[in-house]
């Protein structure tokens, strides 16, 4: 059994604080984004309509893919069934509960690895947790509890009850083919074979019972459905979200083309018989390149400093830190072309930045005094600047290149401050929890 190697330059007064002062902490986080969010109106409109109606029984009457993302409005529409909850009630207290669970999952990880509750603070109380638990219509912050168990489980070494925690994954959004696949592929490479085969199973299973859900709503407006859109969704993306060049197609005709290209009938293409190109829109790129750049405040600078400055074994990172680590990144940077919801989907990368990272760097670097102070205070500072700034000054060229210049200046100090504080010796691989510790 490999054992947890916690930095002895940890402060010891902070490794002494219980599992019950953790779990405090965790509630305390949770009302402090509670009351963050009370004062500001939901996010309501646009995907939400379709949970709605999935609570309220009509599945039928929504369109594809999101019919089979049925686990989270069922819920809500059991919840208001079997109480004096309404609808939006019933959504709101499963957000509230996937919101505090969350926390109280992680601050559980923290406790047995990182073992800073100062620092699980600055990273967990982000602008990213309060928008999605704002949008609590829809399934984000659900998921992030049903990943959160699911990491704990592999914490845990209980990969059985990972395996099951992917069926409700699923049954929550169809991306979870995604989580599926590296714990696969990283069970093969690590000759956990029985596990591949059982995760193979599962994910089969998964994907069949989620298709006959999807299956029972409306086709999209481009009647598209499984790979053609999948395939077709990722060059739209593209095109918008990193090279600021706005789409058309007869399907979504939202802008005038200045460019028209007729494609030939295939049934691929669905009802999609035309494409084009509207122009060129400086915001989208931008935007990208902002929530990369903050969403996790200056964690991908410090990731990237610890692969720069450290022989890090991926051999030998735990099963279950290795996954999070793929995970996080495919997800982080996929958010650019998966989606024009960039900023939803990145934070999807959250293990790799909340978890991996924080663990590494824990191991790495003496979690105390001033060190720690600068690397918090930068951490809160670029999470919350886009929030505020746009806030203030609305989304605009000025106030995009603003937050991304500040954010860079933030990761040069970041490298600053890392580079100037001595790193422990050797190399990282062996950092495993010992059960029951």
């Amino acid at each position: 059994m490999l054992r947890v190697r916690i930095n002895s330059g940890i402060n010891p007064v902070m490794s002494k604080i219980s599992r019950f002062s953790y779990i405090l902490i965790a509630v305390a986080v949770a009302v402090l984004f509670i009351a963050a969010a009370a004062p500001l109106a939901p996010i309501y409109g646009g995907d939400s309509n379709w949970y709605i109606a999935i609570a309220e029984g009509h599945l039928n009457q929504v369109i594809q893919p999101f019919s089979g993302r049925v686990l989270h409005p069922f819920l809500a529409g059991w919840l208001s069934s079997f109480s004096s909850l309404n609808t939006t009630q019933s959504f709101l207290f499963l957000a509230i509960i996937s919101l505090v669970f969350s926390l109280i999952v992680n601050s559980l990880i923290f406790k047995k690895t990182v073992r800073s509750p100062v620092f699980f603070v600055f990273l967990f109380f982000s602008p990213y947790f309060l928008s999605i638990f704002r949008e609590f219509f829809l399934s984000d912050i659900f998921y992030v509890f049903l990943t959160s168990l699911f990491f704990l489980a592999l914490f845990y070494e209980k990969e059985a009850l990972a395996l099951l925690m992917l069926f409700p994954l699923f049954l929550a959004r169809e991306s979870t083919i995604l989580l599926g696949a590296i714990l696969l592929l990283v069970g093969l490479w690590r000759s956990k074979k029985l596990l591949s085969v059982a995760a193979a199973i599962v994910i089969i299973l998964s994907v069949f019972t989620a298709s006959r859900f999807n299956s029972l709503g409306l086709p999209n407006a481009h009647e598209l459905t499984g790979l053609p859109y999948l395939i077709l969704k990722l060059p739209y993306n593209f095109l918008n979200n990193v090279l600021g060049i706005v789409p058309w197609s007869n399907t979504l005709p939202h802008c005038e083309p200045i460019f028209q290209y007729h494609l030939p009938a295939l049934s691929f293409f669905g009802s999609i018989q035309s494409i084009g190109i509207c122009g060129f829109n400086p915001l989208f790129p931008l935007a990208t390149v902002t929530t990369l750049l903050t969403i996790f405040g200056i964690m991908p600078a410090v990731l990237i400093y610890l692969f720069s400055k450290r022989k890090i074994v991926f051999g030998k990172v735990p099963f279950w830190l290795a996954i999070a680590l793929v995970y996080g990144v495919i997800s982080y940077f996929m958010s650019a072309i998966a989606t024009t919801g960039v900023g939803r989907l990145a934070g999807y990368g959250w293990p790799a930045f909340l978890l991996f990272t924080p663990i590494i760097f824990a191991n790495s670097f003496k979690m105390e005094g001033e060190f720690l102070i600068k690397i918090s205070f930068l951490q809160f500072f670029v999470a919350w600047l886009p929030f505020l700034i746009l806030k203030i000054g609305g989304e605009t060229i000025f106030f995009y290149l603003f937050i991304i210049f500040f954010a860079a200046v933030a990761y040069w100090l970041t490298f600053r401050i890392l580079k100037s504080r001595e790193m422990t010796e050797g190399e990282i691989g062996p950092i495993m929890v010992s059960n029951g510790q």
